[in-house]
């Protein structure tokens, strides 16, 4: 059984190989690192030794049970005192490569004044949101010897991949649809280095957000994709029109991408490979596989800065709901398969920092959030209470700015990341007030 490397490693998986979307994230490492992070806010002081038995312990014995694939040894946790900034240690290591034959997971303690952050960094290729929250709860657990039962399911069979033809049709189609999507200018399409802007909502925001969407008849993903819509339409409005040429139809449309956990849609049989209803393997996770189950969907609105709010949410409504009713997300895998076949016909990196922009331009990306998972929230209160839990998405070739909406409680945190070559740091802290500011407004009605 081969343990996994780290940038550009391979994995058995115990015979199931990775799928197409870790296999293009792979690819997406040989031009600058792919990393997410993790991060739960913990009261009192870390007890350093305590929590790296922990995380040790929990990964040896979910390798032990064939839940996770086998990793290099993890390596030391990285501890910083107080006055030390949490969030410029995770844009630290989200711009700091994993080595070949490192672990692919890094964890990091910061110690506040009354509390201290336990920040997990991965490579995304090897596992996804719900994953590493699983394994942090474990690691939690363990940490304050309590038993914990994981809800990873066994190790199982590799994907199936759909026929060629299938793929080739689906990706010609992701083309045609967003040929008139606008792009955003980098200044040096090599550049990926990653910058990041954080904003804690407190009080009663999801109840309210909630509360907003029934009134709209909307989801509240719908409410995000529609506030992004608008301030990307006004972030490059100037662009866009000023790019139209003669005889070219102007590139008039906003491109959102959504990252979706494909769980939801499908899991194989462990025995049959057949395809089967997630409802059957239970709601709270359970027999869910360690990894990647992403799938992705686009939303384009036409002019958005231009477009009354409320027909522009209908609009992102819309979409929605017929990506949903055609399972688009399964059928991205598709087109990443095909995708990755034409990105190995190039061999010149800059080609590969360009492909996305020209053949699947997206603005934006968000990760789809889940209002109703309450994770930590049910724990006791201890030694060990837990303030805050938030993720970090990384950006890439295919996305240049991405929002991550995380809940905790009752508290909405938002998380931005973007390549510092699209947008600067001044305009990437006016996007993320401006989506605060949206946001109260519309919650307001």
């Amino acid at each position: 059984m081969n343990d996994i490397a780290g940038k550009g490693g391979n994995s058995t998986m115990e015979g199931n190989g990775l799928n197409s979307f870790q296999k293009l994230m792979q690819c997406w490492t040989t031009l600058a690192p792919y990393n997410a992070v993790q991060a739960i806010e913990v009261s009192g002081m870390a007890d350093i030794a305590v929590w790296q038995r922990a995380a040790n312990h929990v990964l040896e014995q979910l390798t032990n049970q064939k839940r996770i694939p086998p990793l290099p040894p993890l390596e030391p946790f990285e501890v910083w005192g107080i006055g030390t900034s949490s969030q410029e240690t995770i844009v630290r290591h989200m711009n700091m490569p994993f080595a070949d034959g490192q672990c692919p997971l890094r964890l990091c303690v910061v110690q506040d004044e009354k509390s201290f952050h336990l920040i997990v960094v991965y490579d995304h290729w090897l596992a996804d949101s719900w994953s590493i929250r699983e394994l942090m709860r474990c690691f939690y657990f363990q940490a304050r010897d309590q038993a914990f039962t994981t809800e990873f399911a066994p190790l199982t069979a590799s994907e199936q991949r759909a026929h060629w033809l299938q793929s080739g049709i689906q990706c010609l189609r992701q083309y045609l649809r967003h040929r008139r999507a606008a792009r955003l200018n980098f200044i040096d399409p090599m550049n990926f280095k990653t910058g990041m802007a954080v904003r804690v909502l407190d009080g009663d925001s999801i109840a309210h957000l909630k509360q907003a969407a029934r009134t709209h008849g909307v989801s509240v993903h719908d409410i995000f994709v529609t506030i992004i819509a608008r301030l990307m339409g006004e972030l490059t409005k100037k662009d866009r029109y000023a790019r139209r040429r003669p005889g070219h139809a102007a590139r008039d449309r906003v491109a959102i991408g959504s990252i979706v956990d494909i769980r939801k849609f499908l899991i194989r049989s462990s025995t049959t490979g057949a395809p089967t209803d997630q409802s059957l393997v239970g709601g709270t996770g359970a027999g869910y596989a360690f990894g990647v189950s992403l799938g992705f969907t686009t939303t384009l609105t036409t002019s958005p800065e231009r477009t009354p709010m409320d027909e522009l949410l209908r609009t992102v409504h819309r979409q929605h709901i017929q990506q949903k009713q055609c399972r688009a997300p399964l059928a991205s895998l598709a087109a990443l398969e095909v995708t990755r076949f034409f990105w190995n016909l190039y061999h010149e990196q800059r080609h590969h920092a360009i492909f996305f922009s020209k053949n699947l331009p997206l603005l934006a990306g968000i990760s789809n959030v889940n209002l109703t998972d309450e994770w930590m929230c049910r724990t006791a209160a201890s030694t060990f209470e837990i303030y805050n839990y938030f993720r970090v998405s990384p950006v890439g070739p295919l996305l240049p700015l991405v929002w991550a909406t995380t809940t905790f409680n009752n508290r909405l945190t938002l998380c931005l990341t973007y390549r510092q070559t699209a947008v600067s740091a001044v305009q990437a802290e006016a996007l993320i007030d401006d989506f605060a500011v949206t946001l109260g407004q519309f919650i307001k009605g």
